[in-house]
């Protein structure tokens, strides 16, 4: 009989710690998507802060040490940390240092950046150029660029967790939404593509070029929507630049 009771009383006792480990582990996963979450809207509560070229000293100052205190703490980082810190002066305008922040400490995030926004380019250029149908070449292209902005969020320190990758699409879809379409004009592509090929390789090769082209820019708005401060004008990356010089590895390091 007593071993009759211990064995609902065994199997009840197993069966809340189950309930309690899922309740636990559920929570653990909705902190830290929350946790994800708040740290890109602190980010990007920065960078609009940092927008303003008005910004006061001590703002300034302010806003520069919750940039330091967001980006990832890594061996490469921690160094350019100090580095900024031993340029930076008390006699500093912002926007000076600023410019010494950019030049230390988001340089190699940057460096990190690109080179998802290159791998995503390459992708986006292949795929394209092979894929037959118009509905495979958007629904690749859709993989490839999710894949791009959880990777360039994870290059700035960012969790790319579920949240905020969510929101991060949808304010790329915004902020692409105001820049409209890269202006690239098809008929031109296939003038600079055609040469000896059919007409129909050149239409797919100067779709592959206009889908690389597309996927650059949008990397770009994802670097900018990641990046704790704005870039100056002449920090933001040539999408012409950075198509051309990755096709170009690409077509130099394949064999003849």
């Amino acid at each position: 009989g007593v071993q009759t009771c211990a064995l609902p009383i065994s199997l009840g006792v197993l069966a809340a710690t189950a309930v309690a480990a899922g309740v636990a582990g559920g929570g653990a996963v909705v902190a830290r998507e929350l946790a994800s979450l708040l740290r890109l809207k602190n980010v990007e509560a920065i960078h609009r802060r940092l927008a303003d070229g008005q910004v006061l000293a001590i703002e300034g100052r302010k806003a520069i040490a919750d940039v330091l205190s967001v980006v990832p703490r890594e061996r490469e980082i921690d160094a350019a940390i100090e580095s900024f810190q031993r340029q930076v002066k008390l006699h500093h305008a912002t926007a000076q240092q600023l410019e010494i922040l950019s030049r230390t400490v988001m340089q190699p995030l940057d460096r990190r950046a690109e080179a998802h926004v290159r791998t995503a380019v390459l992708r986006a250029f292949g795929i394209t150029a092979i894929s037959p149908t118009g509905l495979t070449d958007a629904i690749f292209f859709l993989a490839c660029g999710i894949r791009m902005v959880r990777s360039i969020a994870a290059a700035y320190g960012h969790r790319p967790t579920a949240a905020t990758t969510i929101h991060l699409l949808r304010r790329l879809v915004i902020e692409a939404g105001k820049l409209g379409a890269v202006d690239i004009a098809s008929s031109s592509l296939v003038q600079h593509l055609g040469g000896a090929l059919t007409e129909r390789l050149a239409t797919s090769a100067a779709d592959a070029l206009y889908a690389a082209y597309r996927m650059a820019r949008l990397g770009i708005i994802v670097m900018d929507l990641c990046r704790p401060i704005p870039f100056r004008d002449n920090e933001v990356p040539s999408v012409t630049s950075l198509v051309g010089n990755t096709l170009r590895r690409r077509s130099q390091s394949q064999p003849d």
